[in-house]
């Protein structure tokens, strides 16, 4: 599956519920925010989106 930064968490949850996982090591709102955008949600807690993206998809088994 592909992962973009304009999915929104809730996108990227109902793909696969293990990616909660990801969301909070970096504390990323998985509930209340969850129709946020990935990107917007990485600015909210000042962390790299990209490395979040990455860290996706090495949690669902492709690189």
């Amino acid at each position: 599956m592909e992962i973009t930064k304009d999915m929104t968490i809730k996108e990227i949850l109902d793909k696969n519920k293990n990616t909660l996982r990801i969301f909070m090591k970096y504390g990323i709102d998985a509930c209340c925010r969850s129709h946020n955008t990935l990107e917007k949600e990485s600015r909210r807690q000042k962390v790299d989106v990209d490395k979040v993206i990455e860290d996706l998809k090495k949690l669902m088994g492709g690189e």
